[in-house]
């Protein structure tokens, strides 16, 4: 290939070149991680959110892993992401998460038009639920964190507390 410039009659032309087209399936998050730092362990938790971008020149699909502990979902999933569109990815901590840290890479995978995967990337997700402390007096008895957690306990010392 050759490139031709011309002016007032006049043209020049390039050296020989090859040009070639190269397909790119990525894509961009942000953030670039998920993180609810510290939360009370309540069943109910706020949901955080990510933007997916296609920075690449081909049309393609997002595709993401599961995690037994969080719902996770894409805006429009069934929809081809176009170079330059936008999606949002959508998580939240399940009701039934337990207390401690809970950490994991959510997989996130372009595929093309034709269901090939073509890129892939990592989203790194974290929270750390915090068990709640409760005090009680000698006898036990019950106590009700919400409408979904009870806690029944019988003693036979007077603690201070328990966990």
């Amino acid at each position: 290939m050759r490139v031709k410039a011309s002016k007032n009659g006049l043209s020049i032309y390039s050296e020989e070149f090859q040009a070639s087209w190269e397909d790119n399936y990525e894509f961009s998050v942000t953030p670039s991680t998920i993180a609810w730092g510290n939360v009370d362990w309540t069943g109910s938790y706020s949901e955080k959110t990510a933007t997916i971008e296609n920075i690449g020149t081909k049309t393609f699909y997002v595709e993401c892993s599961t995690n037994d502990e969080f719902n996770i979902s894409i805006d429009n999933v069934n929809n081809a992401l176009m170079p330059g569109e936008q999606t949002i990815l959508h998580i939240t901590p399940k009701q039934d998460i337990t207390a401690g840290n809970h950490n994991f890479n959510l997989t996130l995978k372009s595929k093309s038009t034709d269901g090939d995967e073509k890129w892939s990337m990592n989203l790194p997700v974290s929270i750390n639920v915090v068990a709640p402390t409760f005090t009680t007096a000698p006898q036990g008895g019950t106590v009700t964190v919400d409408s979904t957690h009870t806690v029944n306990f019988a003693l036979d010392k007077e603690p201070d507390s328990i966990a």
